[in-house]
């Protein structure tokens, strides 16, 4: 595996991570960092073993440590992982999710009036 293959692989999970995440950033060690908890452990760990080998491929005596099929295990993982993703249902969960909230704090505020009226002798 040559440091270009490994270098395509990285730019490729990095791409995916801006499509599919919205998760911007230089470098895909800088995108991996900022993704957080939106991804799990064990794919970003997949992602920093991918951003460490292409990294490390620049350099002509550290490539030869690099375990290719490592490397080919961590990209299919990261990028099947990333293909499940979908843009339009995460945007459409985080809308529903903020609609929920507001739904339940006017059902709160308005039996707390309702009770108030009720205990004030209004009602």
């Amino acid at each position: 595996m040559t440091p270009q293959d490994i270098q395509h692989k990285a730019d490729e999970v990095a791409s995916l991570l801006r499509e599919k995440l919205s998760v911007r950033g230089k470098t895909l060690s800088d995108q991996l960092a900022r993704s957080g908890a939106v991804l799990p452990r064990r794919v970003r760990a997949k992602g920093r073993l991918l951003a460490h080998a292409a990294t490390v491929a620049e350099h002509p005596q550290l490539a030869k440590q690099i375990d290719p099929a490592a490397v080919a295990r961590a990209h299919s993982e990261v990028c099947l992982y990333l293909n499940e993703i979908n843009p339009r249902d995460r945007r459409v969960g985080f809308v529903l999710g903020i609609l929920g909230r507001v739904a339940f704090a006017l059902l709160i505020t308005g039996a707390a009036f309702v009770g108030l009226l009720v205990w004030r002798g209004y009602v």
